[in-house]
Parts: structure tokens; sequence; C-alpha cells
């Protein structure tokens, strides 16, 4: 056995080891969400085309607006998606709307509530209208965008709003990093599928639907490969396919008990394991390492069993590295956010101790009554941790700490 880590050292190792997946084409559509961008995203073109207005109302030029209650005459239109193809005569002026193609020879746009028009003509009040400048209520090309502008830099995660800002530049494809595949495989011959009824001593396998939905939700493509034997030829069998993807993730049989294969299988299979178990409450027994395939390292995690364990070892430990290999830069944690304590969180030893708690809206924060990590409900009702140090007793009523963020990726 390796000796136990801090866990913050434990996820140093993670987070240096996970390197970004190599770049693959995108297309730029809702499938690219969540992808981080491998290259810049260059716009096709000026943006916005042409010099468009920002109001409904008359095309004129400045030139002609010299008097308080200007006279022109009305000569055609200029709308969304039919530009005017005749120039703008002096003395005269065009209806347009918002988003309109100004007229050739226009050089400002006259809001209709600072007019009056008939079918043949339009006067302006300029005491209304203000200041006559060029270019007045006016969106003037490439003033958002130059054509080859960088709209969108590498290293940024695509977001709905980015993916309408890639299409609307002339970008059909992106260059992203790849989604890491993530095996999925649960061990214990106490598991019996979802939809059974469980016999006495045995449980529900529910960490793979958990672990599955988190991968989904952070970015990687889960792979499942159901519930593993607790025998060593079926163990290995498992294990070697699921070596096939980019990250393994184990639930259960990685401690050192007579029956916790997980570990030396692995080991036996070419896995070197740089963390071994990590002074941290839930989540003592989490197991990283990594084996190479056909040239490419492949990263293994081996989480508790326990579900609460799962969650916690999950969101501090695979998140993270799933983010790293999407490309994900900076902070991988999750989020915190400053809680005061109702009551008091427990301690547990020389290790840290990962209370779970529900957040309340005015900024406190109360912990769950059971923390045992086989306590299904302590998981699902749980909003965020609060860390208490190691060696720390408790940490007391009206205590102001930090709380990470549990499923903060949805």
């Amino acid at each position: 056995m390796k000796p136990l880590l801090p866990w913050r050292d434990a996820l140093h190792e993670v987070t240096t080891a996970v390197a970004p997946a190599d770049p693959v084409e995108a297309p730029v559509d809702p499938s690219a969400m969540g992808t981080v961008l491998a290259q810049d995203v260059r716009s096709h073109w000026d943006f916005p085309s042409a010099d468009v207005s920002v109001m409904d109302g008359f095309a004129a030029r400045t030139a002609d607006l010299l008097d308080p209650r200007t006279r022109l005459r009305r000569v055609g239109e200029s709308a969304a998606g039919h530009p005017m193809h005749l120039a703008l005569a002096p003395g005269t002026a065009a209806r347009i709307s918002t988003g309109a193609v100004l007229p050739a020879g226009a050089d400002v746009v006259i809001p209709q509530e600072d007019v009056e028009a008939s079918d043949d003509e339009v006067i302006v009040d300029l005491e209304a209208f203000g200041d006559v400048t060029p270019g007045r209520w006016v969106r003037k090309r490439g003033c958002e965008v130059r054509n080859d502008d960088v709209v969108l830099p590498a290293g940024r995660r695509l977001s709905a709003a980015d993916l309408a800002v890639a299409a609307s530049t002339g970008n059909t494809r992106v260059r992203v990093h790849a989604r890491p595949r993530v095996a999925i495989v649960s061990t214990g011959d106490e598991l019996v599928p979802r939809g059974s009824v469980p016999p006495p001593g045995a449980v529900v396998s529910s960490n793979d639907l958990l672990l599955a939905a988190a991968v989904q939700q952070v970015g990687g493509v889960p792979v499942d490969f159901g519930i593993a034997p607790d025998e060593p030829e079926g163990l290995r069998a498992t294990l070697e396919r699921a070596l096939d993807c980019d990250i393994v993730v184990t639930t259960g049989g990685i401690s050192v008990g007579d029956h916790d294969l997980v570990a030396r299988t692995f080991a036996a299979l070419g896995v070197h394991w740089a963390v071994h178990g990590i002074l941290l409450r839930p989540g003592k027994p989490l197991a990283f390492g990594g084996a190479r395939r056909d040239g490419s390292m492949r990263h293994v995690f081996g989480l508790p069993g326990n579900p609460a364990s799962t969650w916690v070892t999950f969101c501090l430990f695979v998140a993270p590295a799933i983010r790293r290999h999407l490309g994900v830069r900076g902070a991988v944690l999750p989020p915190t956010r400053r809680v005061e304590l109702r009551d008091a969180a427990a301690g547990a030893g020389r290790r840290a101790h990962l209370v779970r708690v529900v957040l309340h809206d005015d900024g406190t924060a109360s912990t769950l009554a059971s923390q045992t990590s086989g306590d299904v409900r302590s998981m699902g009702g749980a909003d965020a941790l609060v860390e208490v140090p190691p060696g720390a007793g408790e940490l007391p009523p009206g205590t102001i700490t930090d709380a990470f963020i549990l499923n903060p990726w949805s």
C-alpha cells in the first residue's frame, strides 16, 4: 500500500497526469455543446456585413436635414432581407426597418416617432430628433466583427451563445478537444441489476447510473460495462476491455481486503498506481493510476463502492480529470460558496472530513443528520460539501467557511 495522501495532493497527481485530448473537428450544432475549443474561431466576413438600421424609421441624408421641419420626398423602402437597390437621391427619404441595409447615399436613420409621414412626404422634426450626425441610429459595416477577427478563443468551453456566434460568422465546423470515453465498471457480488428485488444482504446497483449521468453532465461519453464478477478471471476480462476507453472508473473492491481484487487485477494489466488511499472521509480507499495502451495513456480511478463516497470522489477527482481531458484550463474543482453553519460539522481525526450540507437562501448551511458513506439519502439530499480540516474536532455553529457546490455541471 502507498502512504495515504492529503486529498489535495492526490488531486494534484490527477490534474498533472491528465492532458487535453487531441483535437477533432466538430459540427457547429448542439452536439458540440460543452466541448472546449482547440483552435481560435475566426469570422469569415464583416459583421454586420453592411451598414444597417438600428431603428424602424426613415433613411435619409444628413446634408438634407437643415430646417427645423425638413420636408423630404418619400421614395422606396428597405426591409430586413429586402434591401432597396436604388441610391437615395438628394431631398428624399426611404422607409427602413430595424436590421435593414441602408440605401446607398443615406447616412442617417430618423426614428419614426420623430417624423410625420404620408404616402408621398416625410416631415422631420429636428428638435425631437436632436443632434444631426452622420451614422446616427446606424450600425456600420464591421463595427462588431471584422473579417478574420477571432470571435471565440482557443480554450473556451462552448455554450449555446458561442455556437450562435460561430454560425453567424460563417463557421460550420470547429476544432475541439475530443470528449473522453469513460468506462464505468461496478464490482461486487452483492449487486443486483436495477429492476430486481434484492435478496437479504444484496443491494441494487446504482453507482453505474450515478456515474453515467455525471460523466455525461461533465462532458464525457459514458460506456457502462455493467457489474463485474468478484472472481479473478471474469474481473480481469472486464477490466481489460474497459482499458480501451480513455478513462476507466470502477466502484468497489479497491481496498485491501481478501475480496478486494480490483487494485491487484489492474496492476497485473500494467496499471501503475500513483495514488492508493487518501486522508479523506468519505473516500479513503480512492486509487488513481494509469496504463499505456496503443501509444496512449489510459487513466484509471478506483472509487469506493459506498454511494456517498462514490459521489464525493467523482466530484473531487474524476470530474476534474474529465475537464482536463476536454481541455478546460484553470480551476477544475467545483465552485465554492461562502456559508455560515447553522449547526456543528464533525471532524474525522487525522483525515479531512467533507461534510454534506444543505444550502439555504439566507446564506446558511445545515449539516445532514447522517454522514455515513452508505446512506443513499445523504447523497441525494446534499447541496454542497464543507471541509473540516484534519485534526479539528468540529466546526461549531456560526462558523463561516467555503462550501463546494455539488452537481454544478448541469
